[in-house]
């Protein structure tokens, strides 16, 4: 059993080095496109809250 999980993970690092320069940033890219898009809807709905908040301060000075 040991050495076949030897010989597993020796596979897996001789994949993991054969990997193209192209392929490891394609991966990254993808990986950031991922973290910016779990950041972008968050975000996006505190700006929205500042601006509705800003329109009920305005409305309260008038009236």
């Amino acid at each position: 059993m040991a050495l076949s999980m030897r010989r597993w993970i020796v596979q897996r690092i001789l994949r993991v080095l054969k990997r193209s320069e192209e392929e490891i940033l394609s991966d990254w890219a993808g990986d950031i496109k991922g973290l910016l898009n779990l950041e972008e809807r968050p975000t996006s709905l505190i700006q929205k809250e500042k601006m509705i908040q800003s329109h009920q301060m305005r409305n309260k000075a008038r009236g």
